[in-house]
């Protein structure tokens, strides 16, 4: 059984994203969803390390119904948000629970276990957890123009040119 992870006055989703888009009920009143406990389930999951799939299912809900709701609720989106940061943190302060316990005949999986999580955030949040430094963004383009010989010969006599002139500018 799916329980609705948003109560609402309407019981389709549709017009969920009706009223979002009106701003207000059929009444004229401000549309104010509360919370199901469903929902609360699903984020309270996700905070605690879970994935979307084992949070769905821990909150006896549906991804569909999930990913509909985050589409049409600013406020979904924001808690959602919050609570994958929350997740982030929890991981990133696990790396050091996993290294302190790691023995020697169990280290190479508690080193893939670190690894996982760091990718994880990497590719989460690469400004915060990526291994480049922030801001800093690396080129490997090269620039290479492909010239006929005769087109060398001259980029060669103009390049003499300037060198040239700026000797006898610089004498």
């Amino acid at each position: 059984m799916h329980y609705p992870l948003f109560y609402v006055h309407s019981p389709s989703i549709t017009s969920i994203a009706q009223t979002k888009i009106n701003g207000a009920s059929e009444s004229g009143q401000p549309l104010a969803p509360s919370l199901s406990p469903a929902f609360e389930k699903f984020l309270d999951s996700i905070k605690r390390g879970a994935s979307v799939p084992q949070a769905v299912k821990y909150a006896k809900t549906s991804t569909d119904y999930v990913y509909a709701l985050l589409r049409v609720s600013d406020r979904a989106k924001e808690m959602y948000a919050q609570a994958r940061e929350e997740r982030r943190e929890l991981r990133f302060e696990a790396i050091t629970d996993i290294a302190g316990k790691a023995k020697p005949e169990n280290a190479h999986v508690a080193r893939l276990q670190v690894d996982v999580i760091k990718w994880q955030l990497s590719k989460e949040e690469p400004t915060k957890y990526g291994d480049h430094a922030t801001g800093v963004v690396i080129n490997n383009n090269t620039n290479v123009m492909l010239v006929s010989d005769a087109q060398l010969e001259k980029l060669q006599q103009a390049r003499q040119r300037l060198i040239a002139e700026a000797s006898t500018v610089t004498q």
